[in-house]
């Protein structure tokens, strides 16, 4: 496994993050337990998660029990929150969060100030970031940590055009947004893709996680998965 500096922090994270969004929801803890192990195995230190990942919270309280007992100082876990987690005022948003330093100069608070991370979803199907957000975060040392790396699926090659997207797929369970992903213009596109990598005696999976590789300004990238064979395919490439 490589590892990569976040941004120009001190903080060394695996070139492949996992993706926690499945645990709770596709993935119960004995699965979960098996996937976290096989990411551990293949060196991945790096793992995202958030407070509405699986039904009440189950995403969060999943990969921390199969930590436990671990040593916490290998393991970098990042979460999110304000989405709803329920009906009602209380379960939704944020309310303030204080921090605070202690003997900090003035350069050094103006830098904590500024200081910052960025997730954002970044393909090679949707290449955005690249009109403003990458030339900033490389302007100003922030790593760029990219999730939905595979398009849910499109750049896997298992998505055929003019199909309906298999039983138990990503898409299969977006329903009308599944639409707009498996438009002829995307299908122009990872043909394209696949074409060329497999001129290159390579898959469209290959070349989807290599080109994300290339980008100094990507510090990891979060791979969702539901299985440790997904695990161990997408850390070997």
């Amino acid at each position: 496994m490589k590892y990569r500096k976040l941004g120009n922090t001190g903080l060394k994270v695996s070139l492949v993050g996992l993706g926690c969004n499945n645990f709770g929801r596709g993935c119960d803890i004995e699965t979960t337990a098996k996937v976290v192990k096989a990411a551990l195995d293949q060196g991945v230190n790096f793992y995202d998660t958030a407070d509405v990942y699986g039904p009440a919270g189950l995403g969060e309280a999943f990969l921390a029990q199969t930590i436990a007992g671990l040593d916490r100082s290998q393991i970098i876990i990042a979460s999110k929150f304000a989405n709803p987690m329920g009906e009602g005022d209380l379960n939704r948003g944020a309310s303030r969060r204080y921090i605070g330093h202690s003997n900090f100069s003035g350069w050094k608070i103006s830098d904590a100030h500024w200081t910052a991370r960025s997730q954002n979803l970044y393909n090679l199907l949707d290449r955005r970031l690249e009109r403003e957000v990458i030339p900033a975060c490389e302007q100003y040392g922030i790593g760029i940590l990219p999730y939905f790396l595979l398009a849910s699926g499109m750049l896997t090659g298992k998505y055929q055009r003019g199909e309906s997207a298999p039983q138990g797929t990503r898409l299969n369970a977006m329903g009308s947004r599944a639409a707009a992903a498996m438009s002829d213009a995307n299908f122009d596109v990872v043909e394209k893709l696949k074409q060329f990598a497999e001129h290159r005696s390579k898959s469209l999976l290959d070349l989807a996680i290599s080109w994300l590789a290339t980008k100094p300004v990507v510090s990891s990238f979060i791979a969702g998965v539901t299985s440790a064979q997904q695990v161990n395919a997408i850390s070997k490439r």
